[in-house]
């Protein structure tokens, strides 16, 4: 689900944003593992955190391509 959000964020609309949003996923999924082990039940906000960067990246990624076939 993230990877192909990201190439297509990367491709469509910038690689400078799609490396950002690939660097908060990967803090929030960390920190959601670490909230795991810990404390299962405070391993809600890493996880929000990261569905939220993959919601932003297709979404991105689909406007960047309904953009650029709204070219053609």
């Amino acid at each position: 689900m993230f990877l192909p959000a990201l190439w297509l964020y990367a491709v469509f609309i910038g690689d400078k944003g799609a490396g950002d949003s690939g660097v908060i996923w990967f803090f929030a999924r960390v920190w959601y593992a670490i909230a795991y082990q810990n404390k299962p039940t405070k391993r809600g906000f890493g996880f929000l955190i990261s569905i939220l960067v993959i919601a932003g990246l297709w979404t991105g990624a689909a406007y960047g391509v309904f953009h650029q076939y709204m070219k053609l």
